[in-house]
Formats: structure tokens, C-alpha cells, sequence
């Protein structure tokens, strides 16, 4: 299903992954190592920004919604205000002029701890080693400056073009009058670490950090007088809001405020149940914003006393292991920690509810909105059967034995098949309420899945080999010519699937009922999950996901995980709506069954054309737009894009699909790849046309 979208959407589709096709909901890639957002700006109540590890995410509506931008560093930045900002990491200064719309690399300088814009030509940096830089021209080239100092310099701020402050460690406190040719340096290294500056106005100003003094100057820097502030926390934000009222917030929910200017700081409020604190950003006088652990942005309308949650990242930092949903709008996730997540929006909310147990779960199913059954253990002798019977609001245990389960599957409301190690197979014929144990021939062996295509015919996915029954489950016998099986699937009687658990990558299919198998190299890894919706469409996870719409002959990857992100469960309501769990607590979703093709006009080209590429160079995603023309004689096309190196190889297919007339844009994530020259054509029956592009890191 093809999207027509206005230019807005277009840009909130960033929020998504390779080729676009994928959208993250909560945890992630890269972010996994970094889970909070390292830094928060607001220009006033509706735009603000939050930077995460190489990703940052801006807001104009007040947090209603947010827009994601991907590949921009996040380990220092500064904003003028809403439109014009610097974004500094990967060794690389990104710089904006028009809100985050677009960004360009300005340069690759040394920049430290610190970036500081009086406006959009004259800046400065600091860090390592006494280093002070200065800037001219809008970050493009930096003149480095002499400090007289070899501490860490940690903050650096600019009242005009003249008078300017820079806090280190040590105790470290230099002011220029200059525009930073000279430093007047002022130490103590009793003192702490200093690592926030602020300045009411050009006299009068403070520098704070790790210690418990709060150092103030009133004649420009020329003395430091400390005031003792009883502060026992790390100072991670430090604002005056008005000449006399002023804040200092620490990482661990420490709160005081001034209200004479800062001659005197007083507890305001404990915010420790926001969990760790990274950044607060005021929007104006009484509200305020929060950057906290687990990703989370809070926003407060008193002055920080009180907080409402506007944003989290992660809803669990659990690994997630299976995925169901009943219809659209309700599905449920399991996790390795016995807690299942439950939502009634498309996945928008998630509750968390506690089965009571510690089991790993393994496998979700429900027959109906209402009738629903889980299955878990603890990987070795200890397993459990869970019933609901209202939607997941209550489960019951159904079974307890001495083997750790697997899977589950129901061929209708009644029968329904369980299996997990020690060989165990169970069976039940009256909706769940019963099982019948029985034990595979082969003692101790690994099942890890079950499917049935009739009451009577099924398989089971073991670590040895595939198993298939014929009488209901009873027996089993193995079929020859299959190697070790993870997940198995029957889109009908004869036409099946089976994902490797030995075979790095490959998926099998056969289409006379597992009597012959036929391997097909998909490329996600051994042991991931499998979800086909119908004969030539389905989805293989593991460290990434990969797609196919041609019955497993030729899978395109769809997105593409960073260790340890990786998908452990893949389900699919239809061939376009379908989730993914894994890892860290990653939940992704999409709505064009993983394919990122964005109809950006309906009106009907003339002509064919493949657009050059924008941004070019690029690193590392860019958009390639092309045009399909009308056809007397087809209402829609077979359209090919595909990737090639600078060899001629084949590296990437982006589009692979009949489509209609229109203008297309599709996006391309070049992580995995080099630098270096690349191209890209379009193929049809009767038209090619190629350009060149290319990646830059």
C-alpha cells in the first residue's frame, strides 16, 4: 500500500529506518549503548530539540509529535535559537539554518567539551588540555587560541564580542576581555570540577560543577567569591530565567533555586523519580524541560516541581521475544523477564503486566480478540501454559510440567499443540483448558516450533532437524533432507517454510508437503523468526529484516540492526501491517509491509525519470525520487531500482514491484558500505536509466 503524503509528512517519515520502510517506536538501534538523550534546547514552549547518540529529534508543537533526523552527532551542541543551531560529533559540525530541515557538514575540527555562538559567524569550543578554539565564519575554519592552561576545559560562554568566560577542571575559571586573545586565569584546585556557566549580565555571572561551592562574579570576572550552595550532586543544567530567579539542577533530581539573584540557593523541589537527569532546558519562565534515563523528555508547566512524562524512548531495556496482535489496534509483546506489554492503539501506548512468573516467554497467539494463550519456561525443565480469556486483562495457568516451552499453535478454537526441549510435544481439544503430554522418540531434543495445516498433518521445528505428524501429533517422524530448523510455517496444504538454525541465513521452502526442500540464502543470520502472510510474500528477522515478494527466491533487506538490537519476533496481520520486537526493548512497526516507497505527488509524469540524488554527497542515507509515466497499454509497471558499486556488483535493491503512474521517492541507508563512488539505475521492460552518487564518511 503506497502513502500519499504532503511535504510534513515527508520529513516526519525520517523517523524511520533503512529504506524507510520501518518505523521505530521504542528502543533501537544505536541508541541501545546510549539510552537517554544527552541534550535538550528549547527556543519556547512549542519548538525545542533533544540529541541522542547520533540521532537528534525536534518538536513545534509543544512534544505533540516529533520529527527524527538520523546520522547527526550528538556529543555537543548550541542553538541561536529555533531555526539556526550547530550539532558537533562523529568528528564532523553539522550546522542548520532552517530548523533542522536540513543540515550541512560544515567542517571536521578538534571540538571538545563545549560549543558556544554569539551569532551565526562568531563562535568558540573548548575541551582537552587547555584547548580553546575560535570560529569566524560559521565553523568552517577555527583559529586555536592560547589558554595558558593544561586542565580540561568544560564550558565556554560569551556575554559580547569581547567578555567571555571559560570553567574547567581543577578548579579552573578563565575570563577574556578580548574576544579570547588573552585569558586571565583564576584556579583553585580544591575546588572541584566546573562544568556550567551562567550569566545574568556582563558583570555578573557564576560557574558551578561537581563540588558544592557555586563561584559568582560581579565585576566581570575580575574576582570569584564562592557561595555555598549544599549542592552534593553533578550540576548537569544551570539557567536564570529572570535578573533574580535562577536554577541549578543535578543528575540525580537535586533542585535549587535563587530568588535574589543568586546570593542565596535554596532547595525547590526533588525530581529523583524522573530517574537520572542529563539536560533541563527552560522555554520560558515556568516551563520546563527534561532529558532523563531510559529516553525519556519530561515537560513542566511550574518551574520543575512538578513533571508529566511528553516522550520515552525505551519501555524496557528487557529483551523482547514475541509479538502478536489480535487486529490493528491490540497486540501484546512477551519479554524474557515474565512481563508481557499490552496495547489497545496500534502500539502507540504499551501497559506492562507481570504473569507472576520469571519465565522467559516464548510465544504469544490469540484465536480472537478476546481468547488468547502464551507459552514460556525457563530454558531448561521448567515451563508453563497461560490462558486469557478478556483480552489479556487476567491469564490463568493452564499447564506447569518439567520442560521449558517454546511455541504454541491452535488450528482452531479447540485444538491447539505445544512444544519446547526435552523433546516435550503437548496437545489439547478443549480450548486450553487440558493437555496431553507426549514425548519425541529422540530424548532431549530441542522443538522449537509447531505448525499444523489440518488437525491431523502438522510440523515441528527442531535444533536436529523437522519433524512432521500425521495422525494429529501422536507421532512424528523426520523428513529427510532437512538440516537443523528454527521457525516453520505452511501458507497452505503443500507450501511451506522453514528458517536455518544451523545454515547461516537461509530459509527453505518446499511445495509438496516437506517431501522436497529447496534452500534460498536470505542473509539475516542463523535462528530468526519467520512470518509469511501469504505463497510469495514474507519476512525473516534476525540482525535485521529482510523481505520477499516472490516466494522466497529473492529477499531485499528491508532495515538493518546494530549489535546488540536485533529482532526476535516478527507477526504480520496482513501484507502491509506488521510488527517487530527484539532486543533492548527495540519495537518497530510498519504500515507498507516494510517497504519504504513514498508516493509524493499524484500528478502523472510524461516521461520516465530518475532524479540525481539529494543530499549528494551523502552520508550515510540520501533519496532517490524517479517518475513513471501513463501507459496505453498497462495501468501499472514492473519497476526496478537497484544499487550498484563502483565494479558494476549489485549491492542493494530498493524497489522490485509493479507500480502505477506517479512520482516516487525512496530512501537509501549506506552504513554498511564505504566511501566512494556509487550508482544507481532505474529498469523497466523498455526504459534504463542510471546515475551516479556518492557516500562520503
Amino acid at each position: 500500500m503506497k502513502r500519499i503524503i504532503t511535504l510534513i509528512l515527508l520529513v516526519i517519515a525520517s523517523n524511520t529506518f533503512s529504506q524507510s520502510g520501518w518505523e521505530l517506536m521504542y528502543g533501537g538501534t544505536g541508541d541501545t549503548y546510549s539510552p537517554y538523550y544527552s541534550g535538550i534546547y528549547f527556543a519556547n514552549d512549542l519548538t525545542g530539540y533533544v540529541l541522542g547518540n547520533n540521532f537528534y529529534k525536534k518538536t513545534t508543537d509543544g512534544g505533540t509529535s516529533w520529527i527524527r533526523t538520523d546520522s547527526i552527532g550528538s556529543s555537543n551542541h548550541f542553538f541561536l535559537n529555533s531555526q539556526t543551531g550547530w550539532v558537533f560529533g562523529s568528528n564532523r559540525l553539522n550546522f542548520t539554518s532552517n530548523g533542522g530541515t536540513s543540515w550541512s557538514i560544515v567542517t571536521s575540527p578538534v571540538i571538545g567539551s563545549s560549543l558556544f555562538f554569539l551569532n551565526e559567524n562568531t563562535g568558540y569550543s573548548c575541551g582537552l588540555g587547555g584547548f580553546i578554539s575560535k570560529t569566524i565564519n560559521g565553523g568552517i575554519n577555527w583559529i586555536q587560541l592560547t589558554s595558558g592552561v593544561n586542565e580540561k576545559l568544560n564550558s565556554i560562554h560569551f556575554i559580547n564580542s569581547n567578555f567571555g568566560v571559560c570553567a574547567g577542571d581543577w578548579g579552573t575559571i578563565l575570563t577574556t576581555t578580548n574576544s579570547g586573545n588573552n585569558w586571565i586565569k583564576f584556579t583553585d584546585v580544591n575546588l572541584g570540577f566546573f562544568t556550567k556557566i551562567s550569566f545574568i549580565d556582563q558583570q555578573t555571572g557564576y560557574v558551578c560543577g561537581t563540588g558544592n561551592n557555586i563561584f559568582r562574579t560581579t565585576n566581570a570576572g575580575l574576582n570569584w567569591m564562592p557561595i555555598y550552595a549544599g549542592f552534593n550532586d553533578i550540576v548537569v543544567s544551570f539557567f536564570f530565567t529572570s535578573q533574580s530567579t535562577g536554577y541549578m539542577f543535578g543528575s540525580f533530581g537535586s533542585n535549587f533555586r535563587t530568588t535574589n539573584g543568586g546570593l542565596s540557593w535554596n532547595p525547590h523541589t526533588n525530581s529523583s523519580n524522573l530517574g537520572k537527569i542529563y539536560a533541563v532546558s527552560p522555554a520560558s519562565a515556568n516551563t520546563f524541560w527534561c532529558a532523563a534515563d531510559t529516553g525519556t523528555i519530561h515537560k513542566s508547566l511550574d518551574e520543575g516541581q512538578n513533571w508529566d512524562l511528553v516522550l520515552k524512548q525505551f519501555i524496557t531495556y528487557n529483551n523482547l521475544t514475541c509479538v502478536h496482535f489480535a487486529n490493528s489496534q491490540t497486540g501484546y509483546i512477551g519479554s524474557n523477564s515474565g512481563r508481557i506489554l499490552r496495547t489497545t492503539n496500534s502500539g502507540i501506548n504499551w501497559q506492562s503486566e507481570n504473569l507472576n512468573t520469571t519465565f522467559n516467554i516464548k510465544s504469544i497467539l490469540f484465536r480472537n480478540s478476546s481468547t488468547g494463550y502464551i507459552c514460556a519456561g525457563d530454558g531448561y525443565t521448567h515451563g508453563a501454559i497461560f490462558r486469557t480469556t478478556n483480552s489479556g486483562l487476567n491469564w490463568n495457568t493452564v499447564y506447569q510440567d518439567t520442560s521449558s516451552l517454546n511455541s504454541i499453535f491452535f488450528i482452531n478454537d479447540n485444538t491447539g499443540w505445544a512444544v519446547g526441549r526435552l523433546a516435550a510435544i503437548l496437545k489439547t481439544t478443549n480450548s486450553g483448558l487440558n493437555w496431553n503430554t507426549y514425548k519425541h522418540q529422540i530424548y532431549n531434543s530441542i522443538l522449537q516450533d509447531v505448525w499444523f495445516t489440518d488437525e491431523n498433518t502438522g510440523y515441528i521445528a527442531g535444533l536436529s532437524t523437522l519433524y512432521k505428524s500425521t495422525n494429529g501429533g501422536i507421532n512424528w517422524f523426520s523428513l529427510p533432507g532437512s538440516v537443523g530448523s528454527y521457525r516453520v510455517q505452511f501458507t497452505n496444504s503443500g507450501t511451506g517454510y522453514f528458517s536455518s538454525s544451523t545454515s547461516n541465513g537461509m530459509v527453505f521452502k518446499t511445495m509438496n508437503s516437506g517431501t522436497n526442500w529447496i534452500g534460498y540464502f536470505a542473509g539475516t543470520g542463523s535462528g530468526g523468526d519467520m512470518c509469511f502472510v501469504n505463497e510469495q510474500t514474507g519476512w525473516v528477522g534476525g540482525t535485521g529484516i529482510r523481505g520477499t515478494t516472490n516466494g522466497g527466491l529473492n529477499w531485499q533487506l528491508q532495515i538493518s540492526l546494530s549489535y546488540p538490537a536485533s529482532i526476535n519476533s516478527i507477526h504480520f496481520l496482513n501484507s502491509s501491517e506488521g510488527w517487530a520486537v527484539g532486543n533492548t526493548g527495540t519495537i518497530i512497526r510498519t504500515i507498507s509491509g516494510g517497504i519504504g516507497i513514498t508516493t509524493v505527488s499524484s500528478q502523472v509524469p510524461k516521461s520516465f525519470n530518475l532524479h540525481q540524488n539529494y543530499p549528494n554527497p551523502f552520508n550515510p542515507e540520501t533519496k532517490i525520487r524517479f517518475s513513471i509515466p501513463a501507459s496505453g497499454e498497462f495501468s501499472s509497471r514492473v519497476i526496478s531500482l537497484r544499487i550498484y558499486d563502483i565494479l558494476g556488483k549489485e549491492i542493494a535493491v530498493l524497489v522490485n514491484e509493479s507500480l502505477l503512474p506517479g512520482i516516487y521517492e525512496t530512501d537509501w541507508n549506506a552504513s554498511n558500505f564505504s566511501s566512494g563512488i556509487y550508482f544507481y539505475s532505474l529498469i523497466t521492460d523498455n526504459f534504463t536509466q542510471t546515475r551516479k552518487m556518492v557516500l562520503i564518511k
